[in-house]
């Protein structure tokens, strides 16, 4: 039972790992495209500001409901595993 939680745990961790280094990536994107257009350090911030809240909204919309499958699944799994503790190993 425990092999299941951290299993669901790691597919949740490994899904908020790939968007953060998405948001990572666009901001690196972003930031190399305007220095070049001689946008000062507070203007990037500002943009970056609102391209991270953006993303974040985007991020949510699109895997909010993975997200709330899998810890739906991490409940239940800890649920049965307070029921059922025993589950799995010899009766002795």
């Amino acid at each position: 039972m425990q092999h299941a939680i951290n299993l669901v745990l790691s597919l949740i961790a490994g899904l908020l790992g790939l968007i953060i280094a998405g948001i990572g990536a666009i901001e690196h994107v972003l930031r190399d495209a305007l220095i070049p257009m001689g946008i000062g350090r507070e203007g990037q911030n500002a943009v970056m500001l609102v391209v991270a809240i953006a993303l974040i909204v985007g991020a949510i919309r699109l895997f909010g409901g993975i997200f709330a499958i899998l810890i739906s699944v991490v409940l239940v799994l800890l649920v049965l595993h307070i029921l059922l503790p025993h589950l799995g190993t010899a009766a002795g």
